[in-house]
């Protein structure tokens, strides 16, 4: 049964009241998550090379998406909860959390986690370069991909992930496991679909379980999600960090860009905590 701690949290008595176990959510996400990729691929297998992958891509999530919202319609616990997750939650989304949230998920996406991770791994292996996203030459794209790969990260995407990881995971496991093991379990969940990027999506996990405790309601954190992938995606903003010859991993002067970064990551990291650390 759910604390007395959770009264004030958001957390809908109608999904931790219930049945419905954390476990149970991950079996069917793994089998959606599967079965969607695996379908994608082979649909889109004769669409043109130019915009396969983002096609795929958005095909994926979409089915993901629609999957997700038909469990939540069919099963009860999941159906009550939904006015409570979607709900005005405690207060607004402000122009500064939104700037803070970005200005922390930019820094850490192209400086910490690149100096921390990407980095040594490159200095110890160039050949993981092209797997961890970098390129010679970053391929040229055309408008129909950046128009399938947007929907999808920045529409598609945000939907599913945060009900299923923040609205549900990390609500089942606060109410039976407490607020931080909740955060830690929710944020690998999210994290291990990403497959290579695991330990990036991993960190950005917890950031957005914060966004969730702090307003009460999914609605913040889709929308900061989304924000976050279109501005960041690799074909736009992260095109300027994704070229380097492999000669460039072997020392730290050619990673200036990413050491400025990372600097402006932990100030920022604080000022984040500060803000968005929950008080229940």
């Amino acid at each position: 049964m759910p604390s007395t701690e959770l009264t004030g949290s958001h957390v809908p008595k109608a999904l931790v009241c219930g049945p419905v176990r954390a476990w149970h959510v991950v079996f069917l996400y793994v089998v959606i998550f599967v079965v969607t990729a695996m379908a994608s691929v082979k649909l889109t297998a004769t669409a043109d090379p130019e915009w396969q992958l983002a096609w795929s891509s958005l095909l994926c999530q979409t089915i993901t998406a629609l999957l997700v919202a038909l469990i939540t319609l069919i099963v009860p616990e999941l159906r009550r909860s939904v006015g409570t997750l979607f709900g005005p939650g405690r207060t607004p989304l402000t122009v500064t959390d939104a700037l803070l949230y970005l200005a922390l998920m930019l820094t850490w996406a192209y400086g910490a986690y690149r100096i921390l991770f990407t980095f040594p791994l490159l200095h110890w292996n160039p050949g993981l370069s092209s797997l961890l996203g970098y390129y010679d030459h970053f391929p040229a794209v055309g408008a129909v991909f950046l128009l399938f790969w947007s929907m999808s990260t920045g529409l598609v995407a945000p939907f599913a992930e945060e009900l299923v990881f923040r609205g549900y995971l990390q609500n089942l496991w606060h109410a039976r496991r407490g607020l931080w093991l909740a955060v830690v379990l929710s944020a690998i969940c999210f994290g291990l679909p990403h497959m290579q990027f695991a330990v990036f999506a991993t960190v950005a996990g917890v950031f957005l379980s914060l966004v969730y405790l702090k307003f009460g309601s999914l609605c913040p954190g889709m929308l900061l999600h989304g924000l976050y992938n279109l501005i960041a995606a690799p074909y736009l903003l992260g095109h300027v960090f994704a070229e380097k010859r492999v000669g460039d991993f072997a020392s730290l002067s050619n990673w200036i860009p990413e050491l400025i970064l990372t600097a402006a990551f932990f100030p920022l990291l604080y000022v984040f905590w500060r803000r968005f650390r929950p008080h229940t």
